[in-house]
This record gives C-alpha cells, sequence and structure tokens, in this order.
C-alpha cells in the first residue's frame, strides 16, 4: 500500500505541474495576445480605412471590412504624380488645379532629412561614446547625466530657442535645420547606447591593434566599429524613426509648401473645408513602408551582426 500510494502522490504532483504550466502558458498566451492586438489593430484600422472610397469613410458608424475595397485613395496620393513635376506650382500648373498633393515631394524631403539626421547622430554619438567609454576625465558621469537630461526635455520647450538659433543663424526653410533639430533628440539617446556597447568590448582588442603599430583612430575603425556593428545598426535606426516621424520642428521650421516633410504634408490634408480621410490613411501606410523595410532588411544582418561579434571576442 506504501508504493500504491507514493506512486499515486507523484501522479498527483505531476498532474497539478502540468496544469500549473498549462496555465502559464494560458496566461502568457493571453497576454501576447491582448499586446498583439493592442499594437497592431491601430495599423489594421489605417490600412482598412485606406481601402474605403470616401463615400463609405464619410458615413456615421463603424465597418471593420470595405464594402468596396479600392485602391482609389493610393492614387489620388501618389498615381496623378508621374511625370513628378519639381515643385508645387508647376504641379499645380500641370494638373489644373489647386490643392494637389505632391506627394512625391514631401518623400523625397523626408528622405533628405531622415538620412542626414541618421548620419550626423551616428557620427557624433561614435565620437562621444568612444570618448566616454575610454577614456576617464573629471565630471564624466556628470555629463552622462547632463546628455540624459537633454534627452528627457520635452521637445516643445527647445522649439523656441532652437527656432530662434536656426533664424539667427539663417538655417529655416532649410533641410540642414531640420536636421540639427531632430539631432539634438537623437544624439543624446544615440550616445547612451553606444556608450554601453563600446563598455562590454574588451579594451585587450584595442592595445593588442596599439601594439601592431595602430593609432587610437585606426584601432577604432579597424578593430571597435566592427564588433559593435549591431550597436551602430540599432543607433541608425533609431535615429532614422526619430526623423522620420517628426511633426513639431519640421513644422515650424518648413513653412513653404516645396520644403514640408511627410508628415507636415499629410497634415495639411485636414483643411477647414474637408478631411481627406482616405488620402490621410492611405498617406500613413506608405509612410510605415520604408521604416517596415528597413527593420526587414536589417534583422538577419543585426542577429549576424551580433553572431560575428560574440565568435571575434
Amino acid at each position: 500500500m506504501s508504493a500504491v500510494s507514493q506512486t499515486r502522490a507523484v501522479a498527483t504532483t505531476r498532474s497539478s505541474r502540468r496544469r500549473r504550466r498549462l496555465a502559464r502558458a494560458v496566461f502568457l498566451c493571453a497576454g501576447v495576445g491582448l499586446i498583439l492586438i493592442f499594437v497592431l489593430f491601430p495599423l489594421y484600422w489605417i490600412i482598412i480605412n485606406s481601402l474605403k472610397p470616401e463615400s463609405e469613410l464619410a458615413r456615421v458608424g463603424v465597418s471593420w471590412l470595405p464594402s468596396r475595397p479600392t485602391l482609389d485613395n493610393y492614387v489620388a496620393l501618389v498615381g496623378r504624380l508621374i511625370p513628378f513635376p519639381t515643385n508645387v506650382d508647376e504641379l499645380e500648373r500641370q494638373f489644373g488645379r489647386v490643392g494637389v498633393f505632391p506627394f512625391h515631394l514631401y518623400m523625397k524631403n523626408s528622405l533628405v532629412i531622415a538620412i542626414g539626421t541618421t548620419l550626423l547622430s551616428l557620427i557624433v554619438a561614435v565620437c562621444a561614446a568612444y570618448a566616454f567609454s575610454r577614456f576617464t576625465f573629471r565630471a564624466k558621469g556628470f555629463l552622462m547625466l547632463v546628455i540624459l537630461m537633454v534627452y528627457l526635455i520635452p521637445h516643445i520647450l527647445l522649439l523656441v530657442p532652437l527656432w530662434i538659433i536656426l533664424r539667427d543663424a539663417g538655417l529655416l526653410e532649410s533641410p540642414v535645420g531640420v536636421i540639427l533639430a531632430h539631432s539634438t533628440g537623437a544624439i543624446p539617446f544615440a550616445i547612451w547606447m553606444l556608450t554601453g556597447y563600446f563598455n562590454e568590448l574588451p579594451r585587450e582588442l584595442e592595445e593588442a591593434a596599439w601594439m601592431d603599430g595602430a593609432g587610437r583612430l585606426q584601432a577604432l575603425r579597424h578593430v571597435i566599429l566592427p564588433l559593435a556593428v549591431p550597436g551602430l545598426i540599432a543607433t541608425c535606426l533609431f535615429a532614422f524613426i526619430v526623423s522620420w516621424n517628426e511633426f513639431l520642428y519640421a513644422s515650424a521650421i518648413l513653412r513653404k509648401s516645396d520644403n514640408r516633410t511627410l508628415p507636415v504634408g499629410l497634415y495639411a490634408l485636414m483643411s477647414e473645408a474637408r478631411f481627406y480621410w482616405g488620402q490621410i490613411n492611405a498617406g500613413g501606410v506608405v509612410a510605415t513602408v520604408p521604416v517596415a523595410a528597413l527593420f526587414m532588411i536589417f534583422q538577419t544582418y543585426f542577429v549576424r551582426g551580433l553572431t560575428q561579434g560574440a565568435l571575434k571576442g
């Protein structure tokens, strides 16, 4: 009887463990499902509204699927811009009406500004992060705290002083001005990110390069940066997204139609007379394509960079 009791007790314990594991799995799946719904539902809503005709969007009520899916909103936003005019005035003369949406101009402006912000942020962040990681100097911790505080300051508080500085420097209505403004938000976080990444890289690799006659900059270029590829990619993606989605600085610095970025241009579709909801949603979908493409392209490269860095270290 003792052996039978022990067997039943073991079976009961195993069954209890299985139930607890099943309960944890169900709870985890439910939590992940809720998070996915919370994250993906806005994207789903934008996509289905971009496929609805304007007449359906004007109705009162909620419809979860378009009754007559159409690409008219995408055609109205992008398709009629072929061949591409060079500015808004030429666009209006070519199509004979005011208010046509110069999508390709806004996309080009956003790309130029986002790429410029990414390059500037990467160069400054690499130099500053390497100095914080490898050098010892007074007030090092205080300076890192100041950089973090700059990142935490709301952008709207920096808008007026930045606007005055750019006005005095003659950089209003210039992509350079917006790049500098966007960099104030991207560089501080990039410095913190790369400083932590550089701290994890062994100093012995640099010392070995110095023993072979390499200078500090050569060691940084040929030893540290190849190992820090995952951190560099993460920094570039962060800076690009910060600039690509930014609205406040771009709307204040770039007032002319020809210079607007895509977020500012999409906002211009909301006029007092009419809201072009279909084109706004279509523009939102198209605006997510570059960011999604970057993540899809660099995801594998990011993992490969981590593996190579581990093997080399």
